[in-house]
């Protein structure tokens, strides 16, 4: 009896976790979060950056279901710029490790504010003149823009980093409970009160490449000019997802 029952509980979480969703998430938005989630709840199902899944028809046929997880690109930036410099894309990203040190340097030797405007304006001509490698730069805003595209496809639930990291991170506990009823809803699944207050509570943090996983730290840390640049060049990434500009 207690065999048929391990069996049927093992059928029952592949057809939850497995088939066809998949999560699809932008660079630095918290893919932590949404692993966390999914774990707790005693599953799993594949996770995929941005650029991996839509250039893959492949996965783009197996898997109809799908939860984009996004978040603020300015606080992407500021992430990503903050990543790159303390060493850790090294241990997880295999194109920013190939860089030689003198690439690395140059890239740490021009401040941060100089590093958001190349990241801001992407493969420009600005970058090209400063030396700056286009590895270094074609993460994030280039994928998020792909994402972008790809917001408001069938069986596309866009979910926000802001709203799943709840009150530790700067968000709220509603929002935060909110969000995850949202994701259990498209996932078809039914939790007890007890267990998803447990689920909540255990989101917030406890990664090797978690840092400053808060809300709003860009508004610290953009300069005025640019701020002004990413509203100029970026605006529609915005309001396509629904960030005050």
């Amino acid at each position: 009896m207690k065999y048929s029952l391990l069996i049927v509980l093992m059928v029952w979480t592949h057809l939850v976790w497995g088939g066809d969703v998949a999560v699809v998430t932008v660079p630095k938005a918290g893919t932590y979060l949404i692993k966390k989630l999914l774990e707790q709840l005693g599953g799993d199902c594949p996770i995929y950056h941005v650029d991996e899944f839509y250039e893959s028809k492949t996965l783009q046929e197996q898997y109809s279901k799908r939860i984009l997880l996004v978040r603020d690109p300015r606080d992407v930036c500021v992430s990503w710029v903050r990543y790159v410099v303390s060493g850790k894309a090294d241990q997880v990203d295999q194109n920013i490790k190939a860089l030689s040190s003198a690439v690395k340097e140059h890239w740490r030797a021009l401040g941060m504010d100089k590093q958001l405007e190349y990241v801001i304006r992407g493969n420009s001509p600005q970058a090209r003149e400063a030396g700056v490698h286009p590895t270094l730069i074609y993460f994030p805003l280039f994928p998020y823009q792909e994402a972008a595209r790809h917001a408001k496809d069938e069986g596309t639930l866009v979910c926000k980093f802001e709203n799943l990291i709840g009150p530790q991170g700067g968000g709220s506990l509603s929002a935060q409970r909110s969000e995850v009823e949202k994701i259990l809803c498209f996932l078809q699944i039914e939790v007890e009160a007890e267990k998803l207050q447990s689920v909540l509570e255990g989101l917030f943090g406890g990664t090797r490449t978690f840092s400053h996983g808060q809300i709003g730290g860009w508004k610290k840390v953009l300069s005025r000019e640019n701020h002004k640049l990413f509203k100029k060049r970026h605006e529609k990434l915005l309001l396509t997802f629904g960030y005050p500009t």
